[in-house]
């Protein structure tokens, strides 16, 4: 394996262990050694997951340099859209689905800029192209729900969404059960059909799963901010106070305002 491969790799492992200063350590020395795509959006990807969106943007324009490919429109876009910055959001996954019309996530990613816009006709299209593509999508039809249950000629339908993003998210949490992202979501789907007990229960498995990457690796700042967007004190022992966690969080580097409810 050459240089820039086994740092990449590095980087990548030290990303998914939430050891972020390490995984940019390494994916610089990838971009050091040769520059290529890979390096550079796994170093965007480092830089959002620690919300630095104005250095993530510069390694997503570096990598559409190189490519210019869906994959890459798609990244810039999820970070515009976490940053705030809605209609260039927008641009880039419509950037993303000129290149790839089957692409799912570039629909979804479209459908939620749409849905923050409100826009809710075409959000509502967006996330429906993006269960056509792909029908175990689960986060989009858990999206396509929040917006059919608007209406009450929508609910039944937006009830039959809700449940299907259930089963997908039961399916995937058997074989990933410290996915803490999708026991989140799944949350969401449980509370919007007032399952207390589901809802109480997944958000419980996400505080966990949570717990358990800090006591691993305590400088992860990612896993301090989201406990910090948790109910405060409502589920679990473990959650004091939002304000501390996102001191924590803050502490490690994180560019952050406040927590997203």
């Amino acid at each position: 394996m050459d240089k820039r491969k086994s740092y990449a790799r590095q980087g990548r492992r030290y990303l998914e262990q939430g050891h972020h200063e390490k995984a940019l350590e390494y994916f610089d020395k990838a971009i050091e050694s040769d520059g290529k795509l890979d390096s550079w959006l796994g170093k965007a990807e480092v830089l959002v997951q620690l919300k630095r969106y104005a250095e993530a943007l510069q390694c997503f324009d570096m990598a559409i340099d190189l490519a210019g490919d869906a994959a890459c429109w798609h990244g810039k876009g999820s970070a515009l859209l976490q940053a705030g910055m809605i209609e260039k959001a927008v641009e880039c996954f419509d950037n993303a689905i000129k290149l790839k019309p089957d692409y799912s996530d570039a629909w979804l990613g479209k459908g939620e800029s749409l849905h923050k816009l409100q826009k809710l006709d075409e959000a509502a299209n967006c996330y429906s192209a993006a269960v056509k593509i792909n029908p175990d999508n689960a986060f989009a039809w858990k999206n396509l729900g929040d917006i059919l249950r608007l209406t009450t000629s929508g609910y039944p339908e937006a009830v039959k969404c809700y449940n299907k993003a259930l089963d997908l998210y039961e399916k995937h949490l058997k074989q990933n059960p410290k996915d803490c992202q999708a026991w989140r979501k799944k949350s969401l789907a449980a509370s919007a059909l007032g399952l207390d007990a589901e809802y109480k229960r997944c958000y419980d498995s996400a505080i966990a799963c949570y717990q358990q990457r800090l006591k691993s690796n305590p400088d992860d700042a990612v896993a301090w901010y989201s406990l910090a967007a948790m109910p405060v004190g409502q589920l679990s022992s473990f959650l004091k106070t939002s304000e501390e966690y996102l001191g924590k969080a803050k502490a490690l580097g994180m560019n952050i305002k406040s927590p997203a409810k």
